[in-house]
């Protein structure tokens, strides 16, 4: 978690995360048992879509937290890009 902290991911987002990650971790004995239940790893359960809908969000907006910290570190990058790539960045934060 201190890393996430540490690029300055948004606090609120960083708690959601660890607590959802965390339930993962002390549920597991359970989670076996769910994840056929749910048909979680099969093509048509509904689960594998959210699991990689909630993995392509987090992997876009950590990339959005990248690439704003780069511009910050290097200012002159800035002058480089398309406009509309940094304003669709900020609000994807």
């Amino acid at each position: 978690m201190n890393a996430l902290y540490k690029i300055e991911w948004p606090t609120d987002q960083t708690k959601r995360m660890y607590k959802y990650l965390s339930m993962q971790t002390h549920t597991m004995p359970m989670s076996f048992h769910r994840t056929e239940i749910n048909r979680v790893y099969t093509k048509e359960g509904k689960s594998t879509k959210a699991l990689a809908g909630f993995a392509i969000e987090h992997a876009r907006q950590t990339l959005c937290v990248g690439c704003l910290r780069i511009v910050e570190l290097f200012p002159d990058v800035e002058e480089k890009l398309d406009s509309a790539a940094l304003i669709e960045w900020k609000q994807g934060q």
